[in-house]
């Protein structure tokens, strides 16, 4: 009788320990990617734009918001510049966002083709209302920078657009090649 409840907790153990060392697997990824300094300035600021996130909109999706925290902090971590908190904070932040948004309002609510209308408006989000946001509210208030955060968003916009572009055709390219399955949030 008490072999039954043992093996459920040994079975969610392992479970979340797979969650966990996958959610690494993306979130390292990410900063082979910021290391390895495949990275373009942006214009105005000093801040760089770079392909990491796309390891860290699809491995926070797949792997909900503990998995978004752990790709978040792995992907923050490399910025130079001394702005490592502040990245932490977006990327953290971003991270949740993919984990709850995929599972709750597309992957339950569509099915593909549709989902990538979804998608698409889950990484519009993602960068202008949650990254870029919480990146600037980083610099002002763990680096006290003073910057007007109007102007600081409106460069980062217009000179993340490529990056924008790129991570959704990218991730929406992973997401139709992906068997059904695999697509499946894991939590």
């Amino acid at each position: 009788m008490n072999s039954a409840p043992a093996l459920s907790i040994t079975s969610r153990i392992s479970h979340w320990l797979k969650l966990m060392i996958l959610a690494s697997l993306f979130g390292l990824a990410a900063l082979v990617v910021l290391r390895a300094g495949l990275t373009l300035p942006i214009p105005g600021t000093n801040v760089v734009m770079d392909p990491r996130e796309v390891f860290v909109t699809i491995g926070s999706a797949l792997t909900g918001p503990f998995g978004g925290i752990v790709c978040g902090l792995l992907a923050g971590m490399g910025v130079p510049g001394g702005m490592a908190s502040a990245s932490i904070l977006a990327h953290v932040s971003g991270g949740l966002w993919m984990g709850v948004g995929y599972k709750v309002l597309v992957y339950e609510r569509q099915k593909m083709p549709a989902m990538l209308f979804g998608w698409a408006g889950l990484i519009l989000v993602y960068y202008f209302f949650i990254l870029m946001p919480a990146f600037i509210l980083g610099l002002k208030l763990l680096y006290r920078q003073p910057i007007v955060f109007t102007e600081m968003y409106l460069r980062l916009a217009t000179g993340a657009l490529p990056e924008v572009i790129v991570t959704l055709l990218a991730t929406c390219l992973v997401l139709l090649v992906m068997p059904k399955r695999t697509r499946r949030p894991l939590w």
